[in-house]
């Protein structure tokens, strides 16, 4: 297994004023979790933490976190946190994990190749699921989670079952769907359907203007009849 190192220091202050200070530093702030010990604030480098996940996918990878002069103890991603606007990271939260202890997290799921339905048939292929769940040891997590949809035809599907994976249990449901081909009169009908909804409330909404439009002069006329008797 490829080591991936990564050293932490245990931070003093909290509160976002003092996060804000350390980000500013190019230090972002951190959590270690485990099972039997409390939260463990820790400040870990930008440069650092930013060229290691640009590795491999982070959703999968096992870090060895060294904390100050400690030994160093396996953990893996559990969030990432970043500012909607930069894109910058702003917190990252880490959770200490046992090799001989089985783990249970989300994977992201890559489709590989060109459906026969779409090159061929003029289809459109849709993605229904982007993640699975898993349960394994750590040391048998994949390192990416790849499904070929290469041999689809129009009206084919590929679900959970047809992902292979050894040494994992799958813990989504192996009858879900994860992608597949349609004919594109479906998504044609899709789309005129929403296109019929807004025009017809477009229609109705005219029609109530039209009615508050036509309401006022009759008034104005009756209030002016009755001054000129």
């Amino acid at each position: 297994m490829k080591e991936n190192l990564l050293n932490a220091e245990v931070r003093q202050d909290a509160g976002k004023g003092a996060a804000r200070k350390l980000r500013a530093k190019g230090i972002i702030p951190a959590v270690m979790y485990g099972e039997d010990t409390d939260p463990v604030p820790l400040s870990i480098s930008d440069y650092d933490f930013s060229k290691l996940i640009s590795k491999a996918a982070r959703s999968s990878m096992i870090i060895d976190l060294t904390v100050g002069d400690s030994e160093p103890q396996k953990v893996i991603i559990k969030e990432v946190q970043t500012d909607p606007v930069s894109s910058k990271i702003n917190c990252v939260d880490f959770k200490k994990i046992s090799m001989d202890k089985k783990i249970t997290l989300s994977l992201p799921i890559k489709l590989v190749g060109t459906p026969v339905g779409v090159k061929d048939q003029g289809g459109i292929l849709q993605t229904i699921r982007r993640e699975i769940e898993i349960s394994c040891l750590p040391g048998n997590i994949p390192e990416k989670v790849e499904l070929d949809v290469s041999g689809l035809s129009i009206g084919d599907s590929l679900h959970y079952e047809d992902i292979d994976m050894e040494g994992v249990e799958v813990i989504s449901d192996l009858e879900l769907s994860v992608a597949t081909v349609v004919a594109p009169t479906v998504m044609k009908e899709k789309v005129e359907a929403v296109e019929g909804e807004e025009l017809e409330e477009g229609v109705e909404a005219e029609a109530a203007e039209g009615e508050g439009e036509s309401a006022e002069p009759e008034r104005i006329g009756e209030k002016g009849k009755e001054e000129e008797e």
